[in-house]
C-alpha cells in the first residue's frame, strides 16, 4: 500500500471483499432509513471488537455517525476489517437490542485477561493472534506447495511440515484457551487441499468414515512371489503381532480431551476407547508407550478439517484426532495407534512408514494377515499417499 503498510495477497483480497460487504450493507440500510423516514441508526455489537470500536450496541443520528464512530474512514465503523453494522431504528416505536447494563456487562467480559503461556491478551487480542496463525498457516501452505512442484529435498518438506503442524497444533491450544471458535475455513481457502501427511481417508468432497482398504483390491501391479518373500522377511516390517504385553492399567482415558464438542455430533467415551485399545497386544503396547512418553490425545469434532479426509496427526507429544471421520471407538483407537507408531518405532512418512502403521491397524483387530491384505494395504497406501516417493518398497 501507499502507506508503507503490507499485507499477502489472500489477508488483502479477503479484507477488501469483506469491507466492501459491509459498506454496501451500509448504504443499503441508509436507503432504508430514507425510506423509514428516520435518521436514527443502532450499531451493531460484536465479541472481540477493537478498543477503539467501543461504540457497538449504542444509538446515533446519521451526523454522529460520522463524528464519534468514524464513519467513512478506513479505521471506523464500516472502514477496514470493521465487522459492525448500522441499520434504521425509529425512536418510540423501535427497542434497543442491549440495555445500556447488558452493554456495560458484555464489555467488561471483553477486557478481562485471558493468560496463556506467560502473556496477558484482551478478547481483542486473542482473536488478533488466532488471525496471525491463520495467515502463517496458509504461508506454510504455500510453501509446501511450491516446493513439492519445484522438487524440493524432502527433508525439507518433512521439516516444513513439521514447522506446519505445530503451527496448527498452537492454534488448537490458544482458541482452547482464549474461548474462541477455530476457523479453519479461513486456513482451508486457499484450496491447496492435503498439504499435512497424517492418516488420511480416501479423498472425497466431504468427510466421510475411515476407509479400510478391501481385501484383495486390484489396484496397482500384484507383487511377485520372490519379491513378496523379500517383503515378509524384511527385519522394519512388522507382519505379525508384535505387541506381547499383558493387560495393563494405561489410564489413557486420564490422557485424552475434547475440542470442539459443542456441536451435535456424538461425543466418544474415553474409557471406551481406553478398553477398546486394550482389548489386543498391538493396542496394549501402544497405550503403555502413551502412559509411559506422556502422550496427549485430543479429540476435535470441528467438522472443518485443516486438511480434506484428514483422521489424525502427531506432533511431538501431541496426538489430535478428528472425531468426525471416525463411526466407533475401534476406528479411534486404530488411528491413535497408526500415530503414535509413527513416534515409537521412528517410522518416517514416507509410503514405507505409512504401510508400516496401517499394518498395525491390521494387527489391532486381526491376529494374522493374509498376502492379499498387505496388497490392499500397499495399492490403499499408493493411491492415497502418491505424493510420497515410492523409495526402498522392498518387494511393495
Amino acid at each position: 500500500y501507499a502507506s508503507g503498510w503490507a499485507n499477502r495477497v489472500d489477508v488483502a483480497a479477503r479484507r477488501a471483499i469483506m469491507t466492501g460487504m459491509g459498506q454496501l450493507t451500509g448504504k443499503i440500510n441508509e436507503d432504508n432509513a430514507k425510506a423509514l423516514e428516520t435518521d436514527w441508526f443502532e450499531i451493531t455489537w460484536h465479541s472481540g471488537y477493537r478498543p477503539e470500536h467501543w461504540w457497538g450496541g449504542k444509538w446515533y443520528k446519521r451526523d454522529d455517525l460520522a463524528k464519534i464512530c468514524g464513519l467513512g474512514t478506513v479505521t471506523g465503523l464500516c472502514g477496514a476489517n470493521c465487522y459492525h453494522d448500522y441499520y434504521p431504528v425509529i425512536p418510540g416505536i423501535s427497542e434497543p437490542t442491549y440495555t445500556d447494563e447488558q452493554l456495560a456487562e458484555m464489555s467488561a467480559k471483553e477486557q478481562q485477561p485471558i493468560e496463556y503461556n506467560g502473556k496477558t491478551y484482551t478478547k481483542y487480542e486473542a482473536t488478533q493472534r488466532q488471525r496471525a496463525l491463520e495467515t502463517t498457516m496458509r504461508a506454510q501452505r504455500q510453501e509446501m506447495k511450491l516446493l513439492k512442484e519445484g522438487g524440493a529435498d524432502e527433508d525439507n518438506l518433512i521439516n516444513l511440515r513439521a514447522r506446519y503442524r505445530a503451527t496448527s497444533q498452537e492454534y488448537v491450544r490458544f482458541s482452547e484457551a482464549a474461548g474462541l471458535p477455530q476457523q479453519r475455513e479461513r486456513v482451508s481457502i486457499d484450496g491447496l487441499g492435503n498439504i499435512m501427511q497424517g492418516k488420511y481417508t480416501g479423498g472425497s468432497d466431504k468427510p466421510s468414515p475411515v476407509k479400510v482398504p478391501p481385501v484383495g483390491a486390484k489396484r496397482g501391479t500384484p507383487v511377485p512371489d520372490a519379491e513378496r518373500r523379500e517383503l515378509l522377511e524384511h527385519p522394519r516390517m512388522v507382519l505379525t503381532n508384535p505387541a506381547q504385553s499383558g493387560i495393563i492399567n494405561s489410564k489413557v482415558s486420564d490422557r485424552m480431551i475434547n475440542s470442539n464438542n459443542e456441536s451435535d455430533y456424538g461425543v466418544f467415551d474415553f474409557e471406551d476407547i481406553e478398553r477398546d485399545l486394550e482389548s489386543s497386544s498391538v493396542g496394549r503396547d501402544i497405550a503403555q508407550y502413551i502412559e509411559d512418553e506422556g502422550i496427549y490425545i485430543t479429540m476435535n469434532y470441528d467438522v472443518n478439517l485443516p486438511e480434506e479426509g484428514l483422521a489424525g496427526y502427531i506432533s511431538g507429544k501431541d496426538v489430535e484426532i478428528y472425531a468426525v471421520l471416525h463411526n466407533n471407538e475401534t476406528e479411534v483407537s486404530q488411528t491413535i495407534i497408526h500415530e503414535c507408531a509413527h513416534r515409537k518405532y521412528h517410522w518416517d512418512e514416507d509410503m514405507e512408514g505409512e504401510i508400516n502403521c496401517r499394518l498395525l491397524e491390521h494387527f489391532h483387530t486381526h491376529e494374522t494377515i493374509s498376502e492379499r491384505e498387505i496388497q490392499a494395504i500397499v495399492d490403499f497406501v499408493r493411491s492415497e499417499y502418491s505424493e510420497f516417493s515410492e523409495g526402498d518398497l522392498y518387494g511393495y
